[in-house]
């Protein structure tokens, strides 16, 4: 994390080839961005599977990552809310844009100003790297999609439940925040070792989704409680989840049944009838004014107030040392599968 006066970048040449470390011009902020000088990035699934199927990338070579946190060095024009020397956390549109500067993956990344927080000094940098995508991913899908009250309007409904299944995930770790900050009724499936931790945030009970008995336990409790699973937050998004959360709202006395996934319905599960379910887009809070606006508020104004008082932590994260080189090797553990934790490479 020394002061660095060249950008070097971790190129991605080929579909389903390794990363190559290079070096490449400092970018320079245009209207409404930041220049941000990276001491940590965040690795999200996406990325490993940009890599190794090509999705989202236009042109090789490409740079991959979307999560980062540092110093600003510079802020472009009609940037009034930073300033150089501000810690900030990030979300690089590089996705969406397609632009080589717009990358997480090096020492220097263009940032819109929207979509950038404040980081308190209650906070490590290597700590927040682990909020961007989680922290907007998990609003989109409760309150824009599932349609619960967003923090600071509405009552939320008293007499329903909301499911997070994958408690344990980026995305999940941030939901049961969100979900909680607004009073809400919070199921959550997560392996047992991660129970205590995701109580700690604010979830009501919680089910080991090992368990053969999941899907009648999750039902005979909401129904005891008089509170019937309504709504569904599913953070991983496979076969093996949306199955069982499709039987649970099939079962459940609500007369709502809302479902949010993350990733695009798998072929071979037949959808239900009954149950109103869709895929969160997140790159649509570079590309909807109404998102971007959405993002810009969350970014700007409430992310940094709810860190500062404490009401919202950062999801855990495990800090991998040794620079740009390391991020292959990271995206292949991640790949692999991690639990209930963040992987964070130092830059």
């Amino acid at each position: 994390m020394a002061n660095q006066s060249k950008n070097f970048a971790a190129l991605l040449p080929a579909v389903r080839a390794d990363l190559v470390v290079e070096e490449r011009p400092i970018p320079i902020p245009g209207s409404g961005e930041i220049l941000v000088r990276n001491h940590f990035i965040g690795l999200n699934p996406v990325d490993w599977k940009r890599q190794v199927t090509g999705m989202f990338i236009a042109s090789y070579p490409a740079i991959m990552g979307t999560d980062l946190t540092g110093i600003i060095e510079s802020v472009g024009p009609d940037v009034t809310q930073f300033k150089a020397g501000d810690r900030v956390l990030g979300a690089a549109d590089g996705i969406v844009s397609q632009k080589l500067d717009n990358g997480a993956y090096q020492t220097y990344t263009v940032v819109r100003a929207s979509s950038a927080s404040k980081i308190p000094s209650s906070i490590g940098l290597e700590q927040a790297a682990a909020l961007p995508t989680g922290t907007l991913t998990a609003y989109l899908m409760l309150f824009k999609m599932l349609g619960l009250p967003e923090p600071g309007t509405d009552a939320p409904p008293s007499n329903s439940t909301l499911l997070v299944w994958g408690g344990g995930s980026n995305v999940g770790n941030m939901a049961i925040q969100l979900a909680h900050l607004v009073g809400l009724n919070v199921y959550v499936t997560a392996s047992k070792q991660n129970h205590e931790y995701l109580r700690s945030l604010g979830a009501n009970q919680l089910f080991d989704y090992n368990s053969a008995t999941i899907v009648h336990d999750i039902t005979q409790a909401a129904e005891t409680e008089g509170k019937p699973i309504t709504h569904v937050l599913d953070a991983i998004s496979l076969p093996a989840t949306l199955g069982p959360i499709q039987e649970i709202l099939s079962k459940s006395s609500g007369k709502i049944k809302e479902l949010a996934h993350t990733t695009p319905w798998p072929e071979e599960l037949a959808k239900v009838d009954g149950i109103n379910g869709d895929m969160v887009h997140g790159e649509e809070m570079w590309i909807k004014p109404d998102v971007i606006k959405l993002g810009a508020k969350v970014f700007n104004e409430d992310l940094p107030r709810w860190l500062e008082a404490g009401v919202i932590v950062p999801p855990p994260g495990r800090v991998i040392k040794g620079g740009l080189g390391k991020i292959q090797d990271s995206l292949n553990e991640q790949k692999a599968g991690v639990s209930n934790q963040k992987l964070v490479v130092e830059v």
